[in-house]
């Protein structure tokens, strides 16, 4: 054997240890070899030769101490271990050597017990020491020879500071030291016994060989633990890991390690830390995360729209049923970690543009890309099928991600379309109704200037319509006028367009005609086919027809105008004993000059003060109270007397004279209101025309300045021709005056030009419902129809429903049932003047005990409701 010992260790307490070392062991002929330092690693190599050696023997470690060293640290080199790890048993221990008369430590005995040393001659056996190490090598020690007790006098042994031992055992966790060297070696210098509970390692174990400490570690943590380790220690950072285990049982735990460094003089950090059973921690956690996640699946679940959500990378990390359902085609594309593009991409590839073009289908795709990318918020609708529609939200998420909801509004577009489809036709007849009518008039003009032709526009009215009402009910004047309709399809050809303007009145637009032979031919067979008898469930009716029919020409190609020009030629056929047509001649501009006439006496009106306000009472139908007028502008001509505005109103709107008129309007409205003793709103009509006034805005703020109205006290009409261009101006007048903190509301809703899109494009304050729709809610189903549309869409967007023309009571109680807010018309008072208005206010609002209405006192042509 070779006993080695390094230099500079001749001290009499070191040699003395030696001595008896030798002696106790009876190592005779061991050799002392001074091995020299260098740098901070001294390595010793032992080689020794054992063959078939079976007897346990001794490793026995000893080490001196300096002022600058306390231990002696030592570990086997993995790639020069025996074969067999299991030959290394893992006893281990230590003996302090202190001079009891100045308590100074002056070194360490180690012994390390192996349970074999079957090694082959090539095996080395290297221990790594900072400080100097005397290495002892016993070649046998026969099993039952115990091991011998040094007795050096003047050393005597102490073990392990059992003060420091007991706190650390209290502590919850696993308390340890680690020691990393400059050269990368990691040895634990303490750990306690309590890891045998959380790691099912002895802490002996452990301290001997550290590898079976990490062999518990999952594969992943052992492949970055050393390099980790060693990192921290170069940063000095303090050690916070997280990490699962498998103990020798198969049972996994999670443990969190949390220790601090501390640089040492001789180049080492020395790791103090705990190590905690993280286990219940971890399962409640997951546990936690597990609810959580069925919790969000459930309310992802519940959502009605398809749900997809994108991370700030664009990479899909969320998806609900919903939305497969809309787009089953693509359940493999929308997996989680697909990207936003590649989604994208397979939804366009179904659906409607699916049929397009491989270019413009890459197009659509860019288009859409390009919107993603450059907008935080977007609404935008698809048409997946012919009976589907989605509507995709798509809002940024302050992280930078994406929630996209996909909403199926097929519903909603069905609901939409027959709204639009009710708006264009005549719920009676199916007829295309005056707004879509005039469009077809437009179109048929357009394509005549293209080719040079001519279109033909016809009014009709039928003769006689009233008797057959009267004597036989309104639900046989229904089926008369459908019968017409039919039989006008019959006789006109498919390219022509028949429509109902309204009561009886049709009209129809002959377009691509070689000569003026076809229209007579035609006018011919339309009077032929409906002057014969029509059968009414048993009850035979004759009605006749008279024809009114405008030509287009250089002059007269404009819709208004032809339809203006069929209608005085339908009033001369009538003239001329019915059932007959006449074309328009140009002696019948003399309802130019009478309207020429109007425009003269209308401007001198204005000066002469011959203009008046009539006020008509709104009613809210929930509490029975009037909440407002609406001024109503009477002309009392000096040789005509009263004049209806229907009779001047166009005239005024053609001519220009409406923005003097409207002006007028306006100001004594709001001057008459502020005088009201009650603070009720003023309703005042505004005509497309005044749209295009500059200064509309300006006017209704210097008017309420200058009268004191407060804004929210006036409501300002706009009839929904306004709306039909939706141009960028009409919208910033309507926000402009929104602004003022007026009421905006939409009269004659339901006439044609309604849409939900108007509805969407400006927050409207109230829906006025036409009069028309409202005299046949007791006759006609159809219009019935359209009024509980129409409140219904009011009610869902919050907007107020206003009912004009409320004659009986019946109308009033379907009003009433169907959520109207107010109701306006003769059933409660017809339009008053000025001086009746504070008469009208003090009157009281009668309830009656049965709960069925409210009540007006009467004054003269003021409807009192006995009973509602």
């Amino acid at each position: 054997m070779e006993l080695i010992l390094s230099e500079g260790t001749s001290g009499d307490c070191f040699d003395k240890a030696l001595e008896q070392i030798r002696h106790s062991f009876d190592a005779e002929g061991c050799a002392v070899v001074p091995v020299s330092e260098a740098g901070e690693t001294c390595i010793q190599e032992l080689r020794y030769a054992m063959p078939g050696a079976s007897d346990p023997a001794v490793i026995n470690f000893f080490s001196n101490v300096d002022s600058k060293h306390t231990y002696a640290h030592f570990r086997l080199q993995e790639s020069m271990m025996p074969g067999d790890e299991s030959a290394l048993s893992g006893d281990y221990w230590c003996e302090e050597l202190r001079d009891v008369q100045t308590d100074k430590v002056h070194g360490y005995i180690y012994l390390l017990f192996f349970k074999t040393c079957e090694f082959e001659p090539k095996d080395k056996l290297v221990f790594f020491s900072i400080n100097p190490l005397v290495c002892l090598f016993l070649q046998s020690l026969e099993r039952t020879k115990a091991l011998p007790t040094l007795n050096i006098e003047g050393l005597p042994t102490r073990h392990e500071d059992s003060q420091f031992a007991s706190l650390a055992e209290t502590i919850p966790g696993v308390v340890y030291q680690r020691r990393v060297r400059p050269d990368g070696d990691i040895r634990y210098e303490y750990i306690s016994q309590s890891a045998q509970d959380l790691f099912g390692v002895s802490a002996q174990e452990i301290l001997t060989n550290p590898k079976a400490l990490f062999n518990v570690f999952a594969p992943e943590y052992r492949d970055t633990f050393r390099q980790r380790l060693i990192d921290a220690s170069n940063t000095l950072e303090t050690w916070d890991v997280e990490a699962s285990i498998v103990t020798a049982e198969g049972e996994k735990k999670y443990t969190h390690a949390i220790a601090h460094p501390e640089a040492q003089p001789d180049g080492s950090v020395l790791w103090t830390g705990v190590i905690l059973d993280a286990t219940r921690i971890k399962k409640a956690e997951t546990e936690a995360a597990e609810t959580e996640a069925r919790t969000r699946s459930a309310i992802v679940e519940s959502l009605s729209q398809g749900l997809l959500m994108y991370d700030a990378d664009d990479k899909l990390i969320l998806s609900n049923s919903h939305f497969i359902a809309l787009y089953p085609d693509i359940a493999e594309t929308a997996v989680v970690g697909a990207s936003y593009a590649d989604i994208v991409k397979a939804e366009l590839c179904c659906g409607a543009d699916s049929a397009l073009s491989t270019r413009s289908l890459q197009g659509r795709i860019d288009e859409r890309l390009d919107h993603h990318n450059s907008t935080t918020h977007s609404v935008i609708e698809r048409q997946l099928s012919d009976d589907c529609w989605v509507q995709i939200n798509e809002h940024r998420t302050p992280e930078g991600g994406t929630v996209v909801l996909y909403t199926d509004v097929t519903e909603i577009k069905k609901r939409e379309a027959r709204i639009h489809h009710m708006a264009l036709h005549d719920g009676l007849t199916g007829l295309p109704n005056r707004v879509l009518f005039r469009t077809r008039v437009e179109q048929a003009l357009a394509q005549a200037r293209r080719y040079g032709t001519n279109i033909a526009v016809i009014c009709l009215d039928l003769d006689h319509f009233k008797n057959v009402n009267d004597t036989l009910g309104h639900p046989a004047g229904d089926m008369l006028l459908r019968t017409v309709s039919d039989r006008l399809k019959i006789e006109l050809r498919e390219i022509d367009t028949i429509a109902r303007l309204g009561g009886d009145e049709f009209a129809i637009v002959l377009a691509d005609f070689e000569d003026i032979d076809i229209i007579h031919n035609i006018a011919r067979r339309v009077l032929s086919s409906l002057s014969k008898p029509i059968d009414m469930d048993g009850q035979e009716a004759i009605v006749g027809a008279s024809l009114g029919i405008a030509l287009s020409s250089g002059d007269c190609d404009e819709p208004d105008r032809l339809l203006k020009n069929a209608d005085l030629a339908l009033y001369r056929a009538k003239e001329d004993g019915r059932n007959t047509y006449r074309f328009f001649a140009r002696e019948m501009d003399e309802l130019a000059l009478a309207r020429r006439q109007i425009e003269i006496d209308l401007r001198q009106a204005l000066g002469k003060s011959q203009l008046q306000l009539y006020f008509q009472p709104l009613i809210n139908m929930s509490i029975g109270e009037i909440t407002g007028f609406e001024a109503l502008i009477r002309w009392n001509h000096p040789e005509r007397g009263l004049v209806s505005p229907d009779d001047f109103i166009q005239i005024a709107e053609e001519t220009g004279l409406i923005m003097p008129v409207g002006e007028w309007v306006l100001r004594n409205a709001c001057e008459i209101a502020a005088s009201w003793a009650k603070p009720v709103k003023v309703a005042v009509n505004l005509s497309p025309a005044q749209f295009k006034q500059p200064g509309l805005v300006n006017l209704v703020s210097e008017t309420l300045e200058a009268t004191g109205l407060p804004p929210e006290r006036l409501e300002l009409e706009i009839t929904e021709t306004v709306l039909l261009k939706n141009t960028n101006e009409t919208m910033e007048v309507l926000y402009r005056l929104k602004g003022l903190g007026v009421r905006i509301a939409m009269d004659d809703f339901g006439t044609g030009y309604s849409s939900l899109g108007n509805l969407r494009s400006f927050p409207f304050d109230k829906i006025k419902i036409d009069r028309s729709f409202v005299s046949d809610l007791e006759t006609n189903s159809e219009a019935a129809a359209i009024v509980r549309a129409v409140v219904g869409l009011g009610r869902s967007l919050g907007i107020d429903t206003t009912a004009e023309g409320v004659e009986t009571k019946d109308q009033l109680t379907y009003l009433r049932i169907e959520g109207c807010s107010e109701a306006q018309g003769f059933y409660y008072s017809r339009p008053r003047p000025q001086d009746e208005i504070p008469w009208l206010l003090e009157q009281n609002i009668k309830t009656l005990a049965e709960g069925e209405g409210e009540v007006l006192q009467a004054q003269p042509d003021l409807v009192v409701m006995d009973e509602a």
